[in-house]
């Protein structure tokens, strides 16, 4: 009998585990995660003795659909990237106190990690997730920014992330025509990237001449875009 495996991201088991891996980081940090095929992710014997992954396990029912499957591949792919990132010891102290103490806390943490894991579709999402949240740890970031990042972050297309390398690599703010041609890929996805950006206060417009369309706007990154891909994005 073969039944679908059902997690409950709202049980308080998982917000337990998640919370004890974020506080002792101890998951093998020799695996890359983020490339284990999907099928292979419940055929691992390292990563099923994970305690959380223990825990989703005990959680279900037999039989993993892809989405389950998915869902450990993205979380062990944001702890891995949580547990290897460079936090100030006296910050992830004073964060690991507030949620071994702080029940409301532990479980604003969780489920808002839990939730936006769930909904991203794809993995490189749950690194920058994990990003994004060491650097509302580090104080980057107070924890309704931390909200807003996450949820712009769900609903960024993989193009974005693209424009963003390419834009903070830029020595010169430059044209979006000039974008589209440079990466020889359709202007009008261009032009959508380039909003979607402007929307979240990523990219600002320095130069449009009147009666100019859009597509010779001269733009660059803003002040807030540089360092949000510096702390979020950035791979080093």
């Amino acid at each position: 009998m073969n039944k679908e495996f059902d997690i409950e991201l709202q049980d308080s088991r998982l917000n337990d585990s998640l919370a004890k891996e974020l506080c002792d980081r101890a998951i093998d940090l020799s695996i890359d995660y983020s490339e284990i095929p999907l099928d292979l992710i419940i055929n691992n014997d390292l990563i099923k003795e994970i305690p959380i992954v223990k825990t989703i396990f005990s959680l279900g029912k037999v039989g993993f659909t892809v989405k389950q499957m998915f869902f450990i591949k993205k979380l062990m792919t944001f702890l891995k990237e949580f547990q290897t990132g460079i936090i100030d010891d006296e910050k992830l102290s004073k964060f690991n106190d507030e949620m071994k103490t702080n029940d409301k806390y532990r479980g604003k943490v969780t489920n808002q990690i839990l939730i936006l894991l769930d909904r991203l579709l794809s993995d490189i999402k749950a690194k920058y997730l994990a990003k994004i949240f060491i650097a509302y740890i580090g104080g980057k970031y107070d924890w309704d920014t931390f909200t807003d990042l996450t949820i712009w972050l769900d609903s960024m297309a993989l193009m974005d992330f693209k424009l963003f390398d390419f834009l903070f690599n830029q020595t010169k703010n430059i044209k979006v025509s000039h974008i589209s041609e440079q990466l020889s890929l359709d202007k009008y996805l261009i032009l959508a990237a380039v909003q979607r950006l402007r929307n979240y206060g990523f990219i600002k417009v320095v130069g449009r001449t009147l009666g100019q369309d859009e597509f010779n706007e001269t733009i660059e990154l803003s002040d807030f875009g540089i360092d949000f891909y510096r702390n979020c994005i950035k791979i080093a």
